[in-house]
């Protein structure tokens, strides 16, 4: 591997270079720019382990739920690094905002680091499904100490260098990384599947410290060995395998605790463990499997296989379960810190799978999963949005899109069925040759037959254990393949997904790029393996035959140049796309061109013309919002207050915000537009000509009724402006202004105002 590190970590950075100078961007404005716990150095630290990713209490009603406290100390770290990198505004007391830069560099190194860390799984489960932890030719030989290791190394062979090589490059450079590695917010992404990485190295680190021991016991038990297995030696083993075991626990704490992604890690360890890892020694029969129990364990060499199977067996059963447990605890402390697990806070513009019928429901969510599958094998149209309605719901099962639903879930019925038999037949066929053999044995004992006799029996009994010997190791391996890739896709691709699958529960989000940088590692992996196959690239020529060499050589070459065209072209568009990340405004209109009928693009646009003052085209874009999403109260907010910032429509902009303040997303910004355009001027007041100082009545009662809503309930302040409306129509026909006691602004802080007169808030993007 190292040979190579270097170039591929080398691919990953480069491509990913141009985002370097890119400004914070969508979802990284309420991630970093508006998040007290990364932006305020004296925020006690243990109030970010009862806050959610967006600095909310996670308890609050309003939280997101996401519970991510090692990826905010990992970036209030990165802002802390980019204070010590600007001086001359610490030095001047202005205030500091984060350097984005410190934030890219770090998010280029993890995926970096990701990549290699791809390149050394694939290696690894490559070099099992090879077979080498079963395969006798691994176990040490008569003729050597027992005594002597098995280097963890040498599982890897030359022969998985080129399958983990393209396998890592096509991870390095896939363009659908982009929002994952461009965007500060992925960095959640790249950390937790790095850590979750640790974590799978670890615990096949300590199940290869149980299997090395296997062996040697096992070698043990061969003519002349047998006790010269020293006792230290063993211990030493087992002790080395607890606490890679629990280091790797730690390092899925780690990773949940970065993205809650990350524990289900704990899938592709127990897939590994069962179907890729035996813990039994070449020697052993399927008869000594049942018949074995560690009370029942005689001296000896038979004694020493049944102590050595229960042994192995019992290690791998308390792995499982302490994988069990991690996830318990897991489970048990994000019940106890957030009260729930689910995000309550969506809405049918971000994920419409809740808002539909059944049936629709149902055809949506399969087309979702086929959505994602082609971004993954098709990555041609990206987008940094998929809002409503983006993708349109399935409403009938005549909808054409149907078809790749069915296409997707009959590959993955095809590729995981498949092996499934397999190994159920495996397993059928080596019970029942282990039951003849335990009967052939017991028959054996009973009788009092002759010695003829009793030599037939134990011939019959020496072909069952060789039957039964076939059974447990032959056949298993040789459906190695089917297993490795049942693990990969269980492990690898299905787990990552299924926690943003809207299967178990609804998301907060319907379609997210960077929600796929884990299970795109499973991908690649199946990917490279394909290409290595069908182009024979970890083969060696075929004999002396002319034709098979000329035909096993153009085989290599087809691959080899289809993974540098691909490796190229993805490499390109990745690059391109990384450009449109530079800020909001080109990410946006890059996200216009792929999905125009999303509301919240829509929306995005409207407020990003609304900063060049061009409010004929924000107002279209708002409008257009509201067409594709009625139910959308946020165009109606930006309408209103665009209205009156423009100038010519006063009265519908007031109506339209009072319209706003019956919406919970809308009440805040609308109340506090509102609270400016009702506060009498020097200029004049609504409803009245200028230069006209008394203050409207109407106008009174009318913020007076706003004010009474349901969700507003100022009541206090709402009773105070009808007193001074009667007041001022008392007054009528006077022309002395009544005095302003400061009632209307007792509720309502000032804020800054921009040069239209009313505060434009903050781009509500993501």
């Amino acid at each position: 591997m190292a040979r190579l590190a270097v170039p591929i970590a080398a691919v990953a950075a480069f491509v990913y270079l141009n985002t370097l100078p890119a400004k914070f961007a969508f979802d990284d404005n309420f991630a970093v720019l508006s998040n007290g716990d990364i932006l305020h150095p004296g925020q006690p630290l243990w109030k970010l382990f009862v806050h959610d990713f967006w600095g909310q209490d996670i308890r609050s009603a309003g939280s997101h739920k996401s519970y991510r406290p090692v990826a905010i100390i990992c970036m209030r770290w990165q802002r802390q690094i980019g204070d010590l990198m600007q001086p001359s505004k610490r030095l001047l007391g202005r205030p500091q905002s984060p350097d984005p830069m410190v934030f890219h560099a770090c998010n280029l190194l993890l995926h970096a680091l990701m990549t290699l860390m791809v390149y050394r799984l694939t290696e690894d489960l490559a070099s099992m499904r090879k077979g080498l932890w079963q395969s006798p030719n691994w176990s040490t030989s008569p003729q050597r100490q027992p005594a002597e290791a098995l280097s963890y190394e040498d599982w890897l062979c030359s022969s998985t260098d080129t399958e983990a090589a393209i396998s890592a490059l096509l991870f390095a450079v896939h363009p659908v990384h982009t929002e994952a590695v461009a965007g500060v917010v992925g960095q959640a992404e790249l950390l937790s599947a790095l850590l979750s990485g640790c974590a799978f190295l670890l615990y096949c680190r300590a199940v290869y410290t149980t299997q090395a021991v296997s062996i040697r016991m096992d070698n043990a038990l061969a003519p002349g060995l047998a006790g010269k297995l020293p006792g230290n030696k063993q211990n030493a083993g087992q002790m080395r395998h607890w606490l890679l075991l629990v280091a790797s626990m730690a390092l899925i704490w780690a990773s949940a605790l970065t993205k809650e992604i990350g524990i289900t890690a704990v899938v592709l360890m127990a897939a590994t463990d069962l179907l890729l890892v035996t813990p039994l020694p070449p020697s052993t029969t399927c008869a000594e499997i049942l018949s074995s129990t560690p009370q029942g364990t005689k001296k000896g060499p038979d004694g020493m296989a049944g102590a050595l199977i229960a042994m192995a067996g019992g290690l791998r059963l308390l792995r499982l379960c302490i994988l069990a447990v991690v996830v318990g605890m897991y489970v048990g402390l994000r019940t106890f810190l957030a009260g729930d697990h689910l995000v309550r806070i969506y809405r049918k513009v971000e994920n419409p799978i809740p808002f539909i019928g059944p049936l629709p429901r149902v055809l949506t969510t399969g087309f979702l999963h086929a959505h994602y599958a082609t971004m993954l094998l098709l990555p041609t149209r990206l987008s940094a949005d998929w809002s409503f309605a983006c993708v349109p719901p399935l409403e009938h099962l005549i909808d054409p899109r149907n078809l790749a639903t069915v296409f997707l879930y009959a590959a993955l019925v095809w590729a995981m069925a498949h092996p499934t038999f397999e190994i159920l037949h495996s397993v059928h066929g080596a019970t029942k040759t282990a039951f003849r053999q335990q009967r052939l044995q017991r028959a054996v004992s009973a009788s009092r037959m002759g010695s003829q006799g009793m030599q037939e029996r134990s011939q019959g009994i020496d072909e069952g254990s060789q039957g039964s010997k076939e059974g447990c190791h032959g056949k298993g391996a040789a459906n190695l393949h089917g297993r490795w890739r049942l693990t990969v896709i269980a492990g690898l691709i299905l787990a990552p997904f299924l926690p943003a699958s809207n299967v178990l529960f609804y998301v907060g989000t319907f379609v997210a790029e960077r929600l796929l940088y884990v299970p795109s590692v499973g991908v690649c992996m199946l990917a490279a393996h394909v290409i290595t196959s069908a182009g024979h690239l970890a083969s060696s020529p075929p004999g002396e035959s002319r034709s098979g060499l000329q035909q096993w050589t153009m085989r290599k070459r087809v691959a080899l140049g289809f993974v540098a065209i691909l490796v190229l072209g993805w490499s390109c568009q990745t690059f391109l796309r990384n450009w449109d990340w530079v800020d909001e405004e080109t990410l946006f209109r890059a996200a216009n061109k792929v999905c125009p009928d999303s509301a919240k693009v829509q929306l995005n646009l409207g407020i990003l013309e609304r900063r060049h003052l061009n409010w004929r085209a924000a107002l279209k874009n708002f409008r257009r919002a509201q067409v594709i999403e009625p139910g959308y109260c946020d165009p109606t907010y930006w309408i209103g207050l665009t209205l009156i910032n423009e100038g010519r429509n006063t009265q519908t902009g007031i109506e339209k915000l009072e319209e706003a303040v019956g919406c919970h997303w809308t009440v805040g910004p609308a109340m506090q537009a509102l609270s400016q355009v009702y506060q009498p001027t020097p200029g004049g007041t609504p409803g009245r000509p200028p230069g006209d100082t008394r203050i409207n009545p109407e106008v009174l009662q009318r913020w007076a009724r706003v004010l009474l809503r349901p969700g507003v309930d100022r009541v206090g302040l709402a009773c105070d402006l009808l007193e001074q409306a009667a007041y001022t129509k008392a007054l009528a026909g006077s022309n002395v202004k009544p005095l302003n006691t400061g009632t209307m602004h007792a509720a309502d802080d000032a804020s800054t105002t921009s040069s239209t007169g009313v505060k434009d808030e903050q781009s509500p993007f993501g």
